[in-house]
């Protein structure tokens, strides 16, 4: 992962207004995303580079290297689920982040095409960008089966057993229910894993992102320790030869 991330502004002649309206909400998403997961007590602080000659400018963090990293991961990623039709806001994102990004890509077109980059391969943004978050945004809570995968941070008894999970695409907190002792019995077991995977009836918020579950399973992933290593691996393939 970088620590910078830049964004690419193509087209033989680029009107002035459309070149800072680019760069605006460029920059908003960077600086949101990066507060979003850096937090705001020690912020990440951003410098603005700009390549001689060329409409390429980067955003290149000067202090939180790891969390910066983490930052323009997210913003291609996030560029990249907007652009093929997420129906989730991605990690790192809120609604303000969002909008943003829709507002860049509300400015493609054939003469003024956009990609981002921070290290590997360029996100071509597109216009499909727009249609994903006006879907998103315009959705009133809704349900589906689903899953949510994070970690398990808080086991609860009132009435009924419950615990909270957080969410690993959408760095939220989202609760989770249980009808079953069985599923309760599930939750304590995976209590103190690093990872789990909750599957069951999933609740949305309009902006996309899950805010509970009734779950009828809760299932864990094993530790690394207990990953089979790559010479018990060999010998499995090799029984079989």
């Amino acid at each position: 992962m970088s620590d910078t991330i830049e964004i690419k502004l193509s087209g033989g002649k680029i009107p002035p207004e459309k070149f800072i309206a680019a760069i605006e909400n460029f920059l908003a998403v960077v600086q949101g995303v990066g507060r979003n997961i850096g937090g705001s007590q020690d912020p990440i602080q951003w410098t603005v580079e700009a390549d001689h000659g060329s409409a390429i400018i980067r955003a290149r963090a000067l202090n939180r290297p790891q969390e910066a990293a983490e930052s323009t991961d997210a913003i291609r990623r996030g560029f990249h689920s907007l652009r093929t039709g997420t129906s989730v806001v991605p990690r790192g994102f809120t609604v303000a982040e969002v909008r943003a990004t829709q507002d860049l890509a509300d400015l493609i077109d054939a003469d003024f095409p956009i990609s981002v980059k921070n290290g590997d391969a360029p996100e071509e943004l597109s216009r499909d960008i727009v249609k994903t978050v006006d879907a998103m945004l315009r959705k009133d809570k809704y349900e589906d089966f689903g899953s949510i995968e994070g970690v398990l941070c808080s086991m609860a008894r009132g009435s009924r057993f419950e615990c909270e999970i957080r969410d690993q695409q959408s760095g939220k907190t989202v609760h989770c229910y249980f009808k079953e002792d069985d599923v309760a019995r599930q939750a304590w077991a995976a209590f103190l894993k690093d990872r789990i995977v909750a599957h069951g009836l999933v609740r949305y918020a309009k902006e996309g992102f899950p805010t509970s579950i009734v779950a009828d399973s809760i299932r864990f992933f094993p530790e690394e320790s207990e990953l089979p290593t790559v010479e018990d691996i060999q010998n499995i393939f090799q029984s079989y030869q």
